[in-house]
């Protein structure tokens, strides 16, 4: 992973007390997009049109620029979208009113640029991939994910947007189908004013969080992103959603991590069948989510640059860090009169590193190179950036600047001096007898790097070994294992290079082990051997925190030392000599351009195996500027929180307390003032001073204290109007004495101490303890009212199943049955039963009541502790079946309910074409306190041995969002009904699903696609779900076997709470079905 974060010095302390301001307006925003020049590429939106453009840059590589206005119909205003040739920039504009949308909702569009991939292929058609990057691309199978490195996002850009506008600003990926049919919509959110998933079919559920360097214009910030994930129609969406808001400017994110959680949300969902394999990743785009609570919208953006990068860090960064020394560092400089400048530096916990510039080709060049050792951190960073390059033997191998962290290179090639060994370790030292090595089982050697390079630049990055004989010191093999090379292998070899076989290794890569495969090249080089440890695919490219076991490559190389066939060694002439990271470097024209930052290179302890070991110093100091930027950003998003309570104050605020939130303001800006100014003193580089570590915890709790006191007074004052409302509510529905005086004493209290914070004068440190003790009693008051309040709608339910008349039919608990059919007093007959299928043992009440004065049925469930048989979030179907009967098997010969003479069940499926219309009505009402209720209507078929072959449900409404327990699960797509609800006929669109059930049958939903309310009468068409079902097992011959009322029910938890009543419930003759049009 990146970690340039450790490297800041100076050139941080610019960054982390100041921040990125964008200058953009909305005039400017529509100026910029409207006037397209020459070359230029414009877009503009009209009704029914959906304009977008590939457009190629300068490098190659391109981007696909679209307006998408997916949600908008109709409006009034202007729109703009302008890629711009000269600075390949692309500049957006929209200003509408008058918006008429397609679906709903308060989202309008999405203006985007993909830079990698394309649309779900579906969409797509047959443009050209997006991209041009040699090193990654797409589309990439989601099991493939995990095989990558980084993949580092860079996206540059600023915004304006009007006071109404909403917007999801960030970076947008799609995922498809094998079909090519979208999948996976995913918003890596770093700002969003809809505060989550919105606009869905069915709301968000949050599945965890992640958490992920962010590198913004220039520093690096930890942020946590909390995933949401839900099903809108015929996808999934999924948004990464910032703990803090990640401002506009220059932005570094590594997408691979979000990609793989993208594809686990998606094949961990329990309504999903997907496997990674099946799943495609198909796109990296920019884009905002855009649209308003009214009727217009105004937004405007410029995309400065959005592009894959192989690493965060920039040439400009690494030339400013290279070359940017501090007091304790060290920095070397190549020139034709310094031509191979070397020194050895002794790190914080004692060991030492041989640094060299080793331009071992060049005679002369144009230009400037920089190695530096910061002491700080015990990092080197190398720059160089070269031109007219004049070599001393050809070739396009010119430089191996490196870094010995092990031993030291054979005298021989330093002109028979030898240079100071590197290391100082206690359980590793070079030089080293190959006989010595078999006493080590494994090398454990750790690199932690990142590079950046210009166009033309040829660079082979990674760990570079010496050997040497041990008679007279002289060169025997220098030994390349590259993380990636783009030599394509060893070059300016006198002979060869041959393969000589491959050799596995253990290499750990940003904390992913793997076995990596390496082909050996072996060469002879004028003077030595060269050998080249060629990994199957690119260990790290851009950057990369590397350990890998150098035991199985150093064998490798001593065997083929010893196995040439023009070789008389033995194992005894052979000496490990050195160790080092470095770049073997070059180009094919005349000139080179790279950088890199080395954080770490050495050999871990045999028993750690990838732990490292901490640094006090270290530790001191990243403490010390991650709490200060940590305190410098919580200072001012609490600032601007405290002027947000400010500007929008409703209630009148007492004035001691308005006074001392305004002193605690004052007291915060003196000290973040003073915290700025000791910021630019030279301390572990200014940033990690602690007198201004000091000056800005205390204004961050200063303006802490101011925030939350006139807060929390603002909420005292909501929720003193809500406790006396409950209070007035409480005492009008007789609640018991005892819950009224607990919340009345609780009540006073709160009094008592919000009168104590009055009565003190301005500034007082006491008055924020007591408007938190009176907020915590008010709050707690509360609580009790509104729980016991809120509880009452599902208590009048128990109630109401729990008593009993002459004439009913209780149940009591869930393991009742009926002997025989009830009967109504129309002469129709029901089943009612309990039916907790999935429960085995619980504590609680169960009710379940037909009462006969009113033909109406009552069912109550309050149960804890639910041990289920099956295990999953579904329990119980506590059923009203209102015709026919459960399939045979189960019913026995017990006669069908019903009896309405115009419709019977069971029925053959080839009787049911004989109606035009099957109306069913149910007048009900449910109450849900705790647990998931799916309610609505549940029909059963069987075969012709009376098996269950098919469940069906057609709920009102489904907490569960779709079928659970099932495998094999599919979408069917819509079909349409009529429904009338509470006298409105509607036309209602039923979603499809179908999904193979434990129990050896199908089970089918149908969802409304908006969920029919939790109370009402409702009056439904089931001939076309019937009619469905029935094409779906076209190839069975079976029997509708029944009509229930049923609440499919359970709970992600151990424990529901939930009852329901039944009003009336029955299959209508067609003289009572409502009037179509």
């Amino acid at each position: 992973m990146g970690h340039f974060r450790k490297i800041l010095g100076i050139w941080m302390a610019l960054i982390i007390l100041g921040t990125y301001v964008s200058g953009l307006t909305l005039p400017e925003a529509r100026q910029i997009a409207d006037n397209a020049e020459s070359g230029d590429v414009a877009l503009q939106w009209v009704p029914g049109a959906w304009p977008g453009e590939l457009v190629t840059r300068k490098d190659g590589t391109t981007l696909w620029m679209e307006t998408n206005f997916w949600n908008i119909q109709s409006g009034s205003g202007e729109n703009y979208m302008r890629f711009i040739k000269n600075t390949e920039e692309v500049a957006f504009y929209v200003n509408m009113s008058g918006v008429v949308t397609n679906w709903g909702g308060n989202a309008f569009a999405t203006p985007n640029v993909i830079f990698a991939g394309r649309a779900p292929a579906q969409w797509w058609g047959n443009k050209p991939t997006v991209g041009g990057y040699s090193w990654f691309s797409l589309p990439l199978g989601g099991d493939q994910i995990n095989t990558l490195g980084s993949v580092w996002a860079k996206v540059d850009f600023e915004l304006a947007k009007s006071p109404e506008t909403l917007s999801r600003t960030g970076i947008i990926m799609w995922f498809e189908q094998p079909n090519g049919a979208p999948l996976g919509e995913v918003y890596i959110a770093f700002s969003d004013d809809y505060g989550g998933i919105v606009n869905t079919q069915w709301p968000p559920t949050d599945i965890g969080t992640i958490t992920q360097t962010v590198y913004i214009n220039g520093q690096a910030r930890k942020v946590v992103f909390k995933i949401q994930r839900t099903w809108n129609w015929d996808h999934f969406v999924l948004e990464f959603i910032p703990d803090q808001e990640i401002p506009e400017g220059t932005i570094f994110i590594d997408v691979k991590q979000f990609a793989e959680a993208a594809v686990q949300g998606i094949v961990d969902d329990p309504y999903s069948s997907w496997t990674a394999d099946q799943i495609t990743w198909t796109s990296i785009g920019f884009g905002t989510y855009t649209g308003s609570n009214t009727d217009k919208f105004e937004l405007g953006w410029i995309l400065h640059d959005a592009r894959l990068v192989e690493s965060p860090l920039t040439l400009k960064v690494a030339k400013e860090i290279a070359s940017t020394a501090e007091s304790g560092d060290i920095v070397l400089q190549w020139s034709p009169d310094n031509p191979w400048p070397g020194e050895l530096v002794t790190g914080e916990d004692g060991t030492t590193l041989w640094m060299e510039t080793n331009f071992w080709n060049i005679v002369s060049g144009d230009g400037e190179s920089y190695m530096r050792f910061i002491s700080a951190g015990d990092s080197v960073a190398f720059y160089v950036n070269l031109s007219n390059v004049q070599t001393r033997w050809g070739g396009i191998a010119w430089a191996t600047p490196a870094v010995v962290f092990a031993g030291r290179v054979p005298p021989s090639v330093t002109d028979g001096n030898e240079l100071p060994s590197a290391g100082g370790y206690d359980y590793f030292s070079l030089p080293m007898p190959a006989v010595n090595v078999s006493n080590y089982n494994k090398i454990l050697t750790k690199i932690d790097f990142e590079l950046v390079k210009g166009e033309g630049t040829l660079v082979r990055p990674g760990i570079i070994m010496w050997f040497e004989r041990s008679s007279d010191n002289y060169q025997l093999a220098e030994v390349y294992v590259p993380f990636f090379d783009d030599y394509n292998g060893i070059v300016g070899a006198q002979y060869g290079p041959w393969e000589v076989g491959t050799i596995e290794a253990t290499v750990t890569i940003n904390g992913v082990e793997k076995n990596v495969t390496f082909t050996v090249q072996k060469a002879w080089n004028w003077n030595n051997f060269a050998f080249e440890f060629i990994p199957s695919e690119p260990i790290a490219k851009g950057s990369g925190d590397v350990t890998i076991d150098l035991r199985p490559i150093v064998d490798k190389v001593i065997e083929e030392i010893i196995a040439d066939q023009y070789s008389d060694y033995s194992e005894n002439d052979i000496v490990w000599s050195s160790l080092a990271f470095g770049t073997y470097s070059g180009s094919d024209g005349t000139g080179f351009n790279y950088g890199w930052i080395l954080h770490e290179a050495k050999v871990l302890p045999p028993k750690s195996e990838g732990t490292v070991e901490s640094r006090e110093s270290e530790i001191f100091y990243k403490i010390y500027v991650m709490w200060n930027y940590y305190n410098y950003y919580r200072y001012n998003k609490i600032r601007e929180a405290y002027n947000k309570l400010l500007t929008n104050l409703t209630y009148e605020i007492p004035e001691n307390i308005l006074n001392t939130t305004e002193e605690l303001r004052n007291r915060a800006e003196e000290d973040y003032q003073r915290a700025f100014e000791l910021s630019s003193q030279p301390f572990y580089g200014g940033v990690a001073n602690p007198r201004s570590f000091a000056y800005l915890r205390r204004a961050y709790l200063s303006i802490k204290n101011a925030e939350e006191i006139l807060d929390k007074v603002i909420k005292y004052s909501q929720l003193a109007e809500e406790y006396k409302a409950l209070l007035d509510e409480a005492k009008a529905r007789n609640l018991s004495d005892e819950v009224l005086a607990e919340a009345e004493n609780a009540g006073e209290k709160a009094a008592d101490e919000y009168q104590k914070a009055l009565s003190l004068p301005p500034g007082d440190p006491e008055i924020i303890d007591h408007v938190n003790e009176a907020y915590r009693f008010l709050e707690y008051a509360t609580g009790i009212l509104r729980d016991y309040i809120t509880s009452l709608p599902v208590l009048e339910i128990k109630d109401l199943a729990s008593e009993q008349d002459v004439g009913d039919v209780q149940f009591t608990w869930w393991d009742q049955w009926l002997e025989k059919p009830i009967k109504r007093s129309d002469g129709t007959t029901v089943w009612m039963q309990t039916n907790f299928w999935n429960i085995v043992d619980g504590q609680g009440e169960v009710y379940m009541r037909f009462i006969d004065a009113s033909d109406s049925f009552a069912f109550y469930v309050d149960l804890e502790n639910v041990k289920t048989q099956w295990g999953g979030i579904a329990w119980a179907t506590p059923e009203v079946i209102i015709a026919g009967r459960a399939p045979a098997v189960w019913w026995g010969d017990k006669p069908p309910v019903g009896g309405y003479g115009f419709f019977d069940l069971p029925m053959p499926s080839s009787e049911i074409s004989n109606y035009d219309h099957i109306w069913v009505k149910a007048d009900y009402k449910v109450v849900k306190k705790e647990g998931l209720v799916r309610f609505g209507l549940l029909l059963w078929f069987e075969n012709a041995e009376g098996w269950p072959v098919a469940e069906v449900y057609v709920p009102f409404f489904d907490d569960f969002g779709g079928l659970v327990g099932v495998s094999d699960k599919t979408t069917l797509g819509g079909i349409n009904t009529t429904v009338n609800l509470n006298g409105e006929t509607l036309e209602v669109t039923l979603k499809g699903e179908k999904g193979w059930n434990p129990g050896e049958w199908w089970s089918f939903e149908f969802i409304p696609q908006e969920q029919l309310p939790a109370s009402g009468e409702i009056i439904i068409d089931i001939k076309p779900v019937v009619d469905e079902v029935i094409r779906q097992l076209s190839n069975q011959e079976i029997t509708w076997t029944s009509i229930s009322i049923s609440s499919y029910s359970g709970s992600e938890g151990t424990a529901f709470n939930y009852g329901w009543i039944l009003e009336d419930a029955r299959v209508l003759p067609p003289e009572e079905a409502p009037t179509l049009d």
